[in-house]
Order: structure tokens, then sequence, then C-alpha cells
């Protein structure tokens, strides 16, 4: 029991060390071409001493019946290079691709970032203990991508409207998209 709480605490002290970020809270991608059908998404090595590598996967993203998301793999939307080594305190760029069929208003995606850590044996196999010796998978993050085919997109004025309402002696504000894409303004 000790051994494996010990264990444990070993795994949570060295996943307190890993720390990736990203650029980009969204991606917009034009499924014609015309606006952008690329995006760069640069990723940050945070850690101050260790090399991380980074994992890249797309998936479909969509929500259940009760609202959960769900992620489906995909081949319309392409990240690469899939993996990369970051060294401490440097970034490491990857390139996210639309190169599917231009969708009826606005498709979904979600690009995976995982940072994986090598075992401790492979750096110095002859001081690793054995909750060390297995691959390490710190921070996950997900970035959400939105493509659409703008070549007949409506502005966003066009498209939503706005009205308040006195609900109950509060006043509401509704907003109703009457487009086919999610609306940021």
């Amino acid at each position: 029991m000790k051994h494996m709480i010990l264990g444990a605490l070993l795994a949570l002290s060295s996943m307190q060390s890993m720390a990736l970020g990203v650029d980009k809270l969204l991606i917009d991608l034009d499924a014609n071409g015309k606006f952008s059908a690329s995006e760069k998404l640069t990723v940050y090595n945070d850690t101050g001493n260790d090399k991380i590598f980074v994992t890249a996967q797309v998936f479909q993203w969509s929500m259940d019946e009760d609202g959960a998301m769900k992620l489906t793999p995909t081949t319309d939307v392409k990240a690469f290079p899939t993996v990369q080594t970051i060294d401490p305190g440097a970034t490491g760029n990857f390139r996210v691709r639309y190169v599917g069929a231009a969708p009826k208003g606005e498709a979904y995606y979600r690009v995976l970032l995982k940072e994986v850590r090598l075992p401790a044996s492979v750096k110095n196999p002859d001081a690793v203990t054995e909750a060390e010796a297995s691959l390490q998978v710190g921070i996950s993050v997900t970035v959400p991508i939105y493509v659409s085919d703008y070549t007949n997109a409506k502005s966003a004025l066009e498209r939503v409207q706005l009205e308040i309402a006195n609900v109950s002696g509060e006043k509401i504000l509704r907003v109703d998209n009457q487009g086919a894409e999610a609306c940021d303004y």
C-alpha cells in the first residue's frame, strides 16, 4: 500500500512541472479556401527544464442527446506535423488545414493536443523507479475549429436579430441567429 501511495505521489509531483500552452482559443477555417483554409497553431513549452513531445489529432465535434461532447475521428481536417518535440521555453507550430468538401452551413471539429513525457528510463535507465518507468501524459488541450464556406456568407448584422423582452419584470436580451454559422460578434 505504501508503494502505491508513494508511486501516486511521485506521478502527481512530476505532473505539476508539465506546462503546455496554445496561442488560440478557436480556429476559423474557410472550406472554399478563399479566406483561410489553413491556420497556424503555436504551442508553448513552459516547463523550464524538460523537452516535451506534443501529439495532435483532429476530431469531428458534436454533442450527444445528453449534451456531452462527442469526438469522432475525421479525415476532413489535418494537423501536421502530428508529433513534435518542443524544447524547454520554446514554441512549436502545428498547421491545421481543412481538406474536406464544403459543408452546408458550418462544420465543427476539435484539435486535441497532448503533452507526452518519455519514461525516465529512456533518460537514465540505471536510476529509475517503477513509477517513473512508464509514459506520462500531461496536459491535454482541445481547440475548437469552425469550418464554413464563406462564399455566400451573410454578415452578422444580416443574420442575427436582437430583441429586449420584459419577462416577469426583468429585461432579457434574446439573440436569434438565423444563419447557418456560429456567430461570435
